[in-house]
């Protein structure tokens, strides 16, 4: 091993460019493998540390009237009756979120992150209690560790009143400390109130929807759960129910990545974006791979005359095979150990930027082993070649300067040259259809207006949404107000109604809103008017129906459904007005029919459009005026913009994360080509002087070294192309609404590998096109 490394430091020295290119590229593919494999490893284990993960499932419904609608919520009363219907149902979990306000002392915090539980969440999830006890009691509370310190310092909170805002304000006893729920949780929460505390309130009503889990008997089978779910359909709402009803298991650990269900308790990830970038993984560990063996299967010829000198003095085949294959070995191990800590040094960066709070001890020692298991085989592969062929080559041959190294080896080089032009513009076509879908949804019209409009949740409900009103009425920088019962864009809820007189139900979105409101939010009137509070019956009868609504319910036309009135049991709504299609939620899924009721008693957020000039100063003087008339409440505001952005949050990360890669990889595929190139110039100087001489053009000679890796890039586009069009248009149909797939992808990915082809060749074969040929034929 010693006499390999001398050797192997001799031969670095001789080639100083070719050693740099090849270690940095296969160091910079072991650190982009790694980082992804960190973000892999992340997503895959979600919820996977729960003792009873394999037995923990969540209940969701599938709703099928007039649209089939998959959603992750359900009654309330369906926990306790599976567990005394079904044997296999050992206990179960209600869950409910919570926005409030929190008064620990003199502070107010407006926490987001707050779940409401049964007492059986600690027993059925492994979320370890580090003091005290879950009660099953009202008004009692589990705050995490550091929910603990930020509302009690280093004091000990346990049996600590903590003000809760609870309709009024409430004082919720602290009963226990948790530790922080893992960021590889999809419950993600500071404190977990007494889910008693709703049901001793009175605020608990029977067909109230929560999220439910339930915990299975270890021998239960989950293939035998769909028919006794749809036994209990039957029996709690009738047979006939099951046309339009039906209760599904979600297992606990598909939760993040395989969920596709409506008002999701967590936005989870892909699944297929995961393996996309596990793919992505290995192709740039596969372009770095390349470049180790074509350079090293590229300055194998440099090397004859050693191996000719060597044998002439004894040296035996199985000696020269050892000889290269350590020096392959130990190159790949440098490229190893610098491509480890490359990805150590840069890891928080990419936690940032991925957007992901990765566990620590993912650089264990398996995974080190594995590195280096793995780092050994490249070389042992890398070696192969030259210790193969380059062992065997008579003495005489290779001293009398005979070709020894045929076509045969030009041809695999190219091969592998044209694997990396196919997986770099693959990359990069998809890297721009994910970003040009990005833009898209960002300047989509919605339907609505969203510019200097800000959203303010009052959770005192509808007095308090008058107060701030009449309070923020004289802001000279604020336009105008209105206010709904929507407290975002993550969903709506649901009813079944019907037209008058018919027995056909169809499920509607819904919401409550003020009269401005259309008028507000600049909403397209299609047929009838918009609302009228100064009529009496207006606020309880009176809706705004959209046109998918008018298809939804088989109106044949907007105006036609003006006049019409819906029903749902004693319930009569009159339709005074069709407004356009807008987008009340995600661009993943298609417009829904919906209704907006003019009510009023029900209002709970403020959206007040502000003027462009000078807002920060108006946001200033609303909080101000918030304060006199909520002092115990903390005041919050958000953008409507940035909260309909927030929605597309995730595939913005992944866009990003998946560009950054491409980028990478078309760099290691420019080093790998570099260094071909620089390698090929360099063997061809004598070659390149005769032709000088001859009156060859330096345009010639440029296209003498560049003319088989266009044609190369040209195969390759043809391959790539095709590939890059069905992954991306799969990954475009997750969305309702999407943008084409035009030749602008694949133009630009064509463009920029061409660029970064045509400046690598271009530098080394100008250079060498330039040089004085009496330089070269000096010595012949």
């Amino acid at each position: 091993m010693l006499h390999a490394l001398k050797t192997l430091t001799r031969s670095w020295r001789r080639g100083r460019r070719y050693t740099a290119i090849n270690v940095l590229g296969l160091a910079i593919g072991i650190a982009c493998c790694l980082l992804i494999a960190q973000f892999v490893h992340h997503e895959w284990r979600y919820d996977r540390f729960h003792e009873n993960r394999d037995q923990i499932y969540r209940l969701a419904q599938e709703m099928r009237l007039g649209t089939t609608q998959r959603i992750a919520l359900t009654a309330a009363q369906n926990g306790p009756a599976l567990a005394e219907q079904i044997p296999e149902v050992t206990d179960y979990v209600r869950m409910a979120r919570r926005v409030t306000t929190v008064r620990p002392g003199a502070d107010v915090f407006a926490e987001q992150r707050l779940l409401l539980a049964d007492a059986s969440f600690f027993s059925v999830f492994s979320f370890p209690l580090l003091r005290g006890t879950a009660a099953d009691a009202p008004h009692t509370v589990v705050l995490t560790e550091s929910a603990a310190r930020r509302y009690f310092g280093d004091a000990d909170p346990l049996g600590q009143p903590l003000p809760v805002d609870f309709g009024e304000t409430t004082d919720f006893e602290v009963t226990g400390v948790m530790a922080d729920p893992p960021p590889h949780s999809h419950l993600q929460f500071d404190a977990v109130l007494s889910f008693a505390t709703l049901a001793n309130g009175g605020t608990f009503p029977n067909g109230r929807q929560f999220w439910t889990y339930l915990l299975l008997t270890p021998e239960a089978d989950p293939a035998a759960m769909p028919e006794q779910l749809t036994r209990f359909v039957e029996t709690t709402f009738g047979e006939a129910a099951t046309a339009q009803l039906t209760y599904f298991l979600q297992p606990l650990t598909d939760l993040h990545l395989r969920s596709e269900v409506r008002f999701d308790i967590h936005q989870g990830g892909s699944e297929a974006i995961v393996l996309v970038l596990a793919l992505v993984a290995v192709f740039v560990l596969l372009l770095a791979a390349i470049n180790f063996v074509n350079l090293a299967t590229a300055r194998a010829s440099e090397r004859a005359k050693e191996v000719g000198v060597r044998k002439v003095v004894g040296a035996g085949r199985s000696e020269l095979m050892r000889q290269f294959l350590a020096e392959s070995v130990l190159l790949t191990l440098l490229a190893t150990t610098l491509g480890v800590g490359l990805a150590a040094l840069v890891m928080p960066a990419f936690a940032a930027f991925a957007g992901r709070t990765f566990a620590a001890g993912f650089f264990s020692g398996p995974m080190l082993l594995g590195l280096v298991g793995g780092a050994g085989l490249l070389g042992l592969l890398a070696g192969s070649y030259p210790a193969l062929v380059l062992s065997r080559f008579r003495p005489v041959q290779v001293l009398k300067g005979q070709r020894l190294l045929a076509g045969g080896n030009v041809a695999f080089r190219q091969l592998l040259v044209g694997v990396q032009f196919v997986v770099t513009l693959g990359l990069l076509a998809a890297t721009y259809l994910t970003f040009q879908q990005l833009d898209y949804l960002r300047g989509k019209d919605l339907g609505f207006e969203t510019a200097h409009v800000v959203s303010v949740p009052a959770p005192g409900g509808a007095a308090q949404v008058e107060q701030l009103r009449q309070a923020w009425a004289t802001l000279p920088g604020i336009e105008a107000m209105t206010a709904d019962s929507r407290g975002g864009f993550d969903g709506l809820p649901r009813r079944l109604v019907t037209r008058e007189h018919d027995t056909t139900y169809t499920m509607v979105n819904f919401f409550f809103a003020d009269e401005h409101y259309p008028d507000v939010l600049a909403m397209d009137l299609v047929a009838g008017r918009t609302f009228n509070a100064a009529r009496g019956t207006e606020a309880a009868q009176a809706i705004l129906l959209n046109e998918a609504g008018v298809q939804a319910l088989g109106f044949a036309s907007p105006a036609s459904a003006v006049g019409q009135r819906l029903q749902f049991r004693n319930n009569r709504w009159e339709i005074v007005g069709v407004v356009a299609d807008f987008h009340h939620g995600s661009l993943h899924q298609a417009i829904e029919p919906v209704f907006i009721q003019l009510r009023p008693q029900a209002l709970r957020r403020l959206l007040v459009q502000l003027r462009p000039e000078g807002w920060q100063a108006t946001v200033a003087q609303m909080e101000a005026a918030w304060a006199e008339v909520e002092p115990e409440r903390a005041f919050s505001y958000a953008f409507v913009e940035e909260a309909l952005a927030a929605l597309y949050a995730e595939d913005r990360r992944l866009g990003q994360v998946f560009g950054l890669f491409a980028g990478l990889a078309a760099l290691i595929a420019g080093l790998g080509l570099f260094g071909l190139i620089s390698f090929a110039t360099a063997r061809r100087m004598k070659e390149v002087g005769v032709r000088k001489v001859l009156g060859a053009s330096v345009g010639s000679l440029l296209w003498l070294f560049s003319a088989t890796f266009l044609k190369l890039l040209v195969a390759a586009f043809l391959i790539a192309a095709p590939l890059a069009y069905l992954g991306m248009d799969r990954w475009l149909g997750t969305f309702a609404y999407r943008t084409e797939i035009g030749a602008g992808a694949f133009l630009f990915a064509a463009c920029a590998v061409l660029l970064l082809a045509c400046l690598t060749m271009g530098f080394q074969t100008l250079r060498a096109a330039r040089r004085n040929p009496a330089e070269v034929l000096r010595y012949e």
